[in-house]
């Protein structure tokens, strides 16, 4: 997955719903070289890289979440289901709340206009040390 790429199916968005995700990463490239889950970013960057996002998410590291999946039999079938667990109980907090704060449009308006206004003070204060600094004042 990689959020560079402009193909949404390549990165799993903050807004995606459960299903996405379950989607996006069952589509995610592995590789054939084994059946086994290993940590080898060079030999086997579509697994390590489904293993750094359980990593980041977990708090655990790479070699303990291939430790879990050997202790579980996990296959790459498997272990995608568990990264799409992971990956959803994750965001699903937080796409929770920006779905709140984005179907509250007057506070939506309120924190735009209070921000404009904090900008045109200071737009207002620059202008004022340009002209100074160029002698137009």
């Amino acid at each position: 997955m990689s959020k560079s790429d402009n193909n949404a199916a390549s990165r799993i968005d903050l807004t995606d719903s459960s299903s996405t995700v379950r989607d996006k990463i069952a589509k995610a490239v592995t590789d054939a070289v084994s059946k086994d889950i290993t940590f080898d970013p060079e030999l086997r960057p579509g697994i390590s890289n489904l293993i750094d996002i359980c990593s980041a998410l977990t708090g655990k590291s790479s070699e303990d979440i291939v430790k879990l999946t050997q202790d579980k039999g996990m296959d790459k079938k498997t272990f995608k289901e568990f990264v799409t667990e992971t990956v959803n109980e994750s965001i699903q907090p937080i796409s929770s709340e920006m779905q709140r704060i984005l179907s509250d449009r007057g506070h939506l308006r309120s924190i735009l206009k209070q921000g404009q206004e904090r900008a045109s003070v200071l737009a207002e204060e620059t202008i004022k040390q340009v002209k100074t600094l160029v002698g137009l004042s």
